[in-house]
């Protein structure tokens, strides 16, 4: 009986050896588990930085873009408009219409003049 009572309590003894080793992996890769799970949080929240800041550099870069046009077209009307107002004052200042070539050589001196 006595020799019974020892082998159990050695069994035991190896049963919670087997059971610490068996909790202490357990505890190991559930460790390596969570600090995966956190560098793949830490990934996926530095890729979504990343997009959301490339989109925003997209949209100024359109803003730029459409703002630039807007101004060429500003200037170009503004051009125009200007050689108009030259040609109608030209025209009064001289009463009279004078042909094509004389009133462009015109427009280009008040133009240059005012600018």
């Amino acid at each position: 009986a006595e020799k019974a009572a020892q082998s159990a309590r050695n069994n035991a003894d190896k049963a919670e050896k087997m059971t610490n080793e068996l909790m202490r992996k357990a505890r190991a890769e559930a460790s390596d588990i969570v600090a995966a799970a956190r560098e793949e949080a830490a990934s996926v929240v530095e890729q979504a930085a990343a997009k959301a800041t490339a989109k925003s550099e997209t949209i100024v870069s359109a803003a730029q873009a459409e703002i630039a046009k807007e101004v060429e077209q500003a200037k170009k009307a503004l051009h125009n408009e200007t050689l108009e107002l030259v040609a109608e004052a030209t025209g009064k200042v001289l009463n009279e219409k004078v042909d094509a070539k004389t009133d462009a050589t015109l427009i280009a001196t008040a133009v240059k003049e005012v600018a």
